[in-house]
C-alpha cells in the first residue's frame, strides 16, 4: 500500500474515532436518537486495507456526508489536511467539504436565533443579520469568483438553495408572529357548551314606572304635566302659599336654606328689598302651581310631580329627599264634590276596584277646607282591608288666589298632593322607603 493510501486510510480511521467521541457525548443529550448518531451506528468497521484509491475517496465522501460536521470535527479535518500532499485528491475532497460547512451552518444558526424571537422588531433585526447586505450570505455570493470555473455553477446553486431555505425560515416565523399578534387581540374564547347568560337589559326605576302610570290617568282627565326648579325662593315656597313667617315649616330645622349671598339668574325672586328672599331647596312642588298661575290665566288643570327636600331623619318611612305628586284644578264654582270624584276616579284607576274612600278634616295653610284622604282596598299588601292615609287635599284658600292676582270671587279650585314613594310602597308591597334609593340590583330586577 502506497503512502497516499495509508494517509487516506488513517484519515478515515481518524474521522471514525472523532465521530465516535461525538456520538458518546450526543447520547447523553439526546436519548431518543439523532440522524448523526444513527449514521455513526453503521461505522462499526474500518475500511479494508485492500480497497483501491478510488474506493477510499468515494468512501470518504460518503461518510463525510453522513457524519455532518461540528466545530471539533472541522478542526480535526483541518489538522489532517495540513499533513496531506498539497494538491492531492484527498486534500481537495476535504477542502470542498470545509468550504460548504459555513453554508449549512447558516441554516442551523438562523433556526436557533429565530427560536428566541417573539417580537416583529427582533425578527427584522435577525433577518438583516442573515440576509442583509452585510450578512454572511452576501459574503458567500462574493466568494463565487474565487472558485474554480468548473465549480462555480455548483457553488452558486448551493448558495441559492441556502438562500431559499433561509427565506422560508423567516417567512414561517413572520407568519407565526402575525398569528400570535392576532390571537392576543381576540377576546377570550366562548364555551358554546355552556348555557347562555340572559342579557341584563335595563328597565325603568319603579318610581318612574309609577309616575308614568299616574301621568297617564290625569292626562285622560285633561290635566297638563308641569315641572319646575328644585331650587326656589321663600316667597314661592311659603308666602304665596299662605304660610306665615312663624310657621314651623319655615324653620331651618325643617327646611334646607341656601347661603344668603347666593344669586341664581334662572330662578327669579318675587320680592326684592333690604332683606330679600333666600333661596331654599323646595319642600313641596306647590311652588310649580304658584309659578304656573302667575304665568297663565284660569281655567287650568295641572299636575306637578318632582323631587322635594326636607330635614327628615332617614328611616323605613322617611327620607330627606322624596317625590311629591301634586295637582291643581282652577275653574268657576268647583266644590268638594268635584275634588272627591276626581280623586276617587284616580285611585280606582290606579289600585283597582273595590275601593272605599273617606275624607277627614285636617289643616293646610293653602287650602280651606282641608282634608286627609284615607282609602281601604284589598290591593295594599299587608295593609289590605285597613284604612290608610294616602293624600292631602282641599279647596284652594282665597289668600293663595289673591297672591297670584286671581279673583277669589270669580274663581275656585282644589288641590291635592301625595308622596310618590308612599304610594309605591303600597302598590309594590315594599316595606322600606330606602330600597328605592340604594340601587341594589337584586331589588330593582324585581320590576324588570
Amino acid at each position: 500500500m502506497s503512502d497516499e493510501d495509508e494517509r487516506r486510510k488513517a484519515l478515515i480511521e481518524h474521522l471514525f474515532a472523532q465521530a465516535e467521541r461525538n456520538r458518546v457525548v450526543g447520547q447523553a443529550e439526546e436519548r431518543e436518537g439523532h440522524p448523526r448518531t444513527q449514521a455513526l451506528s453503521s461505522f462499526s468497521e474500518s475500511p479494508s486495507a485492500s480497497s483501491s484509491p478510488e474506493d477510499l475517496e468515494e468512501e470518504l465522501r460518503r461518510r463525510l456526508q453522513q457524519l455532518g460536521i461540528d466545530e471539533g470535527l472541522r478542526q480535526s479535518l483541518a489538522e489532517v489536511m495540513a499533513s496531506l500532499t498539497p494538491g492531492s485528491p484527498l486534500q481537495g475532497i476535504i477542502a470542498q467539504y470545509l468550504k460548504e460547512y459555513p453554508m449549512d451552518e447558516l441554516i442551523s444558526q438562523a433556526q436557533q436565533e429565530l427560536a428566541s424571537v417573539h417580537k416583529r422588531s427582533d425578527w427584522e433585526s435577525c433577518k438583516a443579520r442573515f440576509l442583509g447586505p452585510q450578512g454572511p450570505l452576501r459574503a458567500l455570493v462574493k466568494n463565487i469568483q474565487a472558485q474554480a470555473p468548473e465549480q462555480r455553477p455548483a457553488f452558486g446553486q448551493r448558495i441559492n438553495a441556502i438562500k431559499t431555505a433561509l427565506e422560508e425560515l423567516f417567512s414561517r416565523k413572520r407568519q407565526e408572529l402575525e398569528r400570535e399578534a392576532r390571537q392576543r387581540q381576540l377576546p377570550p374564547p366562548i364555551d358554546i357548551t355552556l348555557r347562555p347568560r340572559l342579557a341584563a337589559n335595563g328597565t325603568l326605576h319603579p318610581l318612574t314606572r309609577l309616575r308614568r302610570r299616574i301621568d297617564a290617568i290625569f292626562q285622560r282627565l285633561g290635566y297638563t304635566l308641569t315641572e319646575g326648579s328644585e331650587i326656589e325662593t321663600e316667597w314661592f315656597c311659603f308666602d304665596a302659599l299662605n304660610t306665615p313667617p312663624e310657621h314651623p315649616a319655615r324653620d331651618e330645622q325643617d327646611t334646607f336654606y341656601l347661603p344668603r349671598d347666593l344669586e341664581l339668574g334662572n330662578v327669579p325672586r318675587r320680592r326684592e328689598g333690604e332683606r330679600g328672599e333666600r333661596y331654599i331647596l323646595r319642600s313641596q312642588t306647590s311652588t310649580v302651581q304658584i309659578r304656573t298661575m302667575l304665568a297663565e290665566n284660569p281655567p287650568l288643570r295641572i299636575v306637578s310631580p318632582g323631587r322635594v327636600f326636607r330635614r327628615d331623619t332617614n328611616d323605613a318611612t322617611h327620607s330627606a329627599n322624596f317625590h311629591q305628586y301634586e295637582g291643581l284644578y282652577v275653574d268657576r264654582k268647583l266644590t268638594v264634590a268635584d275634588l272627591k270624584n276626581t280623586l276617587f276616579f284616580f285611585l280606582q284607576e290606579l289600585l283597582g276596584a273595590p275601593l272605599q274612600m273617606r275624607l277627614r278634616p285636617s289643616f293646610f295653610p293653602f287650602t280651606e277646607p282641608s282634608f286627609e284622604l284615607d282609602i281601604c282596598s284589598p290591593s295594599l299588601g299587608k295593609l289590605s282591608g285597613q284604612w290608610v292615609e294616602i293624600i292631602g287635599c282641599g279647596l284652594v284658600d282665597p289668600d293663595v288666589f289673591r297672591a297670584v292676582d286671581y279673583d277669589p270671587e270669580q274663581w275656585t279650585g282644589f288641590a291635592f298632593a301625595l308622596g310618590l314613594e308612599r304610594v309605591a310602597m303600597f302598590f309594590y308591597g315594599v316595606d322600606d322607603i330606602r330600597h328605592f334609593y340604594r340601587n341594589d340590583w337584586r331589588f330593582l330586577q324585581q320590576f324588570a
